[in-house]
């Protein structure tokens, strides 16, 4: 889980990079349309100081009145595209907080099954541990240490297998 996340993280930072990446693009979509705008007006500008001229000039200006259209709705979609990126650079990084936070999610799961996970083992050796240093199994003799080596604990049974009875330790003495 925590390797998923981890690939999840990653690519919530990838989605973000190109969201921003995306964002930029639109800025610089956006520039350029107005600068097709500034051009469109000079030139329909241009078009019209031409018009007072001779007709090979009303003809050129005409042409250029014409270009000025086509740049203008040119600029027009340009900045239509810019409003288009901008959205979805908006969308992505949207998208990247989400898994960003999702990845977070998942690794704070993962740390707190791995953590009660160990809690468990820790209790269960402990169990074990203390079930071995009170019940010490079939012996032929009477133990002096328990299945550790360590001193034995009042209450520890064992089972002779000469006598085939069952001993308990009183803290001084083995007693049937």
């Amino acid at each position: 889980a925590k390797a998923a996340a981890l690939v999840a993280q990653a690519a919530a930072e990838t989605a973000e990079t190109n969201a921003e990446t995306a964002e930029t693009n639109a800025e610089t979509a956006e520039t350029n349309a107005g600068l097709s705008a500034t051009a469109s007006a000079t030139s329909a500008t241009a078009a019209a100081a031409s018009e007072a001229g001779v007709d090979a000039d009303r003809v050129a200006a005409q042409a250029a009145a014409t270009t000025a259209t086509t740049k203008a709705s040119e600029a027009s979609t340009s900045e239509t595209n810019a409003a288009t990126s901008a959205s979805t650079a908006t969308t992505k990084a949207s998208e990247a907080a989400t898994s960003a936070t999702n990845a977070a999610t998942s690794a704070t799961e993962s740390e707190t099954a791995k953590t009660g996970a160990e809690t468990a083992r820790d209790a269960a050796l402990a169990a074990l541990d203390n079930f071995d240093d009170r019940y010490l199994g079939a012996k032929a003799n009477a133990p002096t240490v328990d299945n550790d080596g360590n001193a034995l604990i009042v209450g520890a049974l064992y089972f002779n297998t000469g006598t085939d009875k069952l001993y308990i330790w009183n803290g001084t003495a083995w007693q049937i």
